[in-house]
């Protein structure tokens, strides 16, 4: 056995998040959550309405890799992304000692779909928190297009239609045992019917 040379804490640390962390941009967020406890705010705020990363894969023009990433809480134990390929769910991976969460996904340059989380925390209650109540909190959905999807012509918004509106309501379902959110359009004829009158 030959030994090539001696990493030190630091050193080796670093080695492991190169080979653990799928991009450089998490990568150096994790270089930076070591001695800045605000680095996670500062990406999240900087992302903010960006969707998640896409970066091309060298030699691969009909895939890209995609990664997702969401802010918990303190009480955040662990997270899963829902929609896309992996019907079952991803799970997450916490970055260092921080909330962040983040998962990779290599994906065809054309596809279109719609993609959650879901945040499942433990919140602790009690003198000495010894009573433990489980949540899990599901997020909105969103919508990841890939560069090349095809165009959707149907979904544009025709500026000779008059507009409707939409509507955010929930369902209960008593197979999920829960409330599900929906959004009803109605279109500006239904919107006109629906107006009081004096």
């Amino acid at each position: 056995m030959k030994i090539d040379h001696i990493l030190g804490p630091d050193q080796n640390a670093g080695r492991l998040a190169k080979a653990a962390y799928p991009t450089k941009e998490i990568e150096e967020l994790w270089q930076s959550s070591r001695s800045d406890p605000t680095a996670v705010v500062r990406f999240i705020a900087d992302h903010k309405g960006k969707g998640p990363i896409i970066e091309a894969i060298p030699g691969n023009k009909l895939e890209m890799q995609v990664t997702y990433f969401i802010l918990g809480d303190r009480d955040t134990t662990n997270a899963e992304l829902i929609g896309g390929p992996d019907h079952d769910g991803l799970q997450m991976n916490r970055l260092g000692q921080t909330d962040f969460f983040f998962v990779s996904q290599v994906l065809p340059v054309d596809a279109r779909f719609v993609y959650s989380f879901n945040l499942y925390k433990t919140h602790y209650a009690g003198p000495k928190g010894e009573v433990e109540i489980p949540e899990m909190v599901h997020s909105d959905d969103a919508i990841l297009a890939m560069p090349d999807a095809p165009s959707q012509p149907d979904i544009v918004a025709k500026t000779a239609v008059p507009k409707g509106k939409t509507v955010q309501t929930a369902i209960k379902s008593s197979f999920l045992n829960e409330d599900r959110k929906i959004t009803v359009y109605l279109p500006f004829a239904t919107t006109a019917r629906l107006r009081p009158t004096c």
